[in-house]
């Protein structure tokens, strides 16, 4: 049996492929959208930046007051305005730190300072040592430690 052809009027057929106009809406859409997972993707990288910065400097933090409650009670005062620049970092006996602190730096304030205990009216006199991390642009973490003076 051959096979019917239907004759279909030029108003109801269907139309096959895109136009240029829908074509170019479509570049404009997808373009857009790299143009924000781009964004995305940069934005996640920077804040994972910062986020390591921080650690390794409360890490740089914390090795250096380690390091100076470890010196004779005497020899803290000569620590004070003590700094490291950003990507400098070395141990106080001189010893290099890994490559991985290259975007950090340190300072340290050593100031005597007496402390009067409420209530039982003792002072405590001793040395307040404060050290903070930074970078290029801003302070990364900061910590201070009292460390009285020992009884003689």
């Amino acid at each position: 049996m051959p096979r019917r052809q239907t004759h279909i009027p030029p108003t109801r057929r269907t139309r096959r492929g895109f136009t240029l106009l829908e074509a170019l809406f479509a570049s404009v859409i997808l373009a857009v959208s790299v143009l924000a997972l781009g964004m995305a993707v940069s934005a996640g990288q920077r804040a994972s930046l910062d986020g390591r910065k921080t650690v390794l400097g409360a890490m740089a933090v914390d090795d250096l007051l380690a390091e100076l409650s470890t010196l004779d009670y005497a020899a803290l005062a000569n620590y004070n305005g003590f700094q490291q620049e950003v990507g400098a970092l070395a141990a106080i006996d001189g010893q290099d730190y890994p490559d991985a602190y290259w975007c950090v730096g340190r300072r340290a304030q050593v100031v005597q300072q007496d402390i009067e205990v409420p209530g039982i009216n003792v002072k405590v006199r001793g040395m307040r040592v404060a050290v903070t991390a930074f970078d290029e642009t801003r302070d990364l973490a900061a910590a201070e430690v009292f460390i009285p003076e020992p009884a003689q």
